[in-house]
């Protein structure tokens, strides 16, 4: 299967490292982690070895909320 066919499939589907989420909102990965460690930052999934991954949905979801001020 490929990329295209799973995106068609599983919209907002597709699966964001810390650095590409870090380079989108122009953050530090430091920024990032405490966001996460306090509960304020875009939903992630803790993966296999430690990595962490934002699924895109999400991502646009957060910064799609009213009061989001990003630092």
């Amino acid at each position: 299967m490929n990329r295209s066919s799973r995106e068609a499939k599983n919209p907002g589907g597709e699966w964001l490292t810390v650095g590409q989420v870090c380079a989108e909102l122009k953050i530090s990965p430091r920024t990032f982690y405490r966001w996460r460690a306090q509960g304020t930052g875009p939903r992630s999934k803790r993966i296999a070895r430690g990595g962490v991954r934002v699924r895109r949905s999400w991502l646009d979801e957060w910064l799609d909320e009213p009061e989001r001020g990003i630092a």
